[in-house]
């Protein structure tokens, strides 16, 4: 990328593996993009990723998730998709200190303590006292309580809160009523860019 950018520009869209985004994390950091979309999304379904990390920290207007299963195995694997569509409030953490008559008004999308974790640099209070929204209305409850009494609460708190506000699905009913349409057939003459192969390169050097 960072020889395509100097060289030729960006265009208007712009598809890369995954493998080139995190090889090539730095010049990618350096644009603001109007629209990240992620196919194959449950790929990034553990937070402390590489892949996960390099797309959160990506600047952008608008982000998509493509995924035919946003919820795998446990429910915490679907808060990396939650922290990357930067859905508020459950993206976030939060700080439960009393100040002055009230709670401490700390949020942040990543914590941020001190290289000993003992204090946050923004609030000043301990990581004791900071907590995921995500982990404490949705994730603790089911795992503690499976589909009864708080666990209950918390995957009506799970669709409620985040899927119905998020989740665009296809179901068998729509996907029946929609008409496909006709196939057609787009052929465009275009310019192959390679590069020469070792063998290539020797013969080139040989006199002739």
């Amino acid at each position: 990328i960072r020889d395509l950018v100097r060289s030729r520009g960006l265009g208007d869209v712009y598809k890369r593996q995954y493998e080139m985004v995190i090889r090539e994390s730095a010049a990618f950091r350096k644009f603001a993009w109007r629209y990240i979309i992620v196919d194959e999304a449950h790929r990034m379904k553990n937070e402390e990723s590489k892949l996960a990390q390099v797309l959160r920290s990506l600047s952008t207007h608008s982000r998509l998730l493509i995924t035919g299963t946003p919820l795998q195995n446990r429910v915490g694997e679907f808060y990396s998709l939650v922290q990357f569509l930067r859905l508020d409030p459950y993206c976030y953490y939060f700080c439960k200190a009393k100040v002055d008559g009230g709670t401490c008004t700390c949020k942040c999308r990543e914590y941020n303590f001190d290289s000993e974790w003992r204090y946050c640099r923004d609030c000043g209070h301990t990581p004791l006292q900071h907590y995921s929204l995500f982990n404490r209305d949705i994730v603790n409850p089911i795992r503690k309580f499976g589909y009864v009494g708080a666990g209950r609460d918390g995957f009506i708190c799970l669709k409620r809160g985040v899927l119905d506000k998020v989740l665009l699905r296809r179901t068998t009913s729509t996907a029946g009523a929609q008409s496909v349409p006709d196939a057609s057939q787009d052929v465009r003459a275009c310019l192959l860019y390679t590069s020469p192969s070792p063998r290539d390169r020797t013969r080139s050097r040989m006199p002739s």
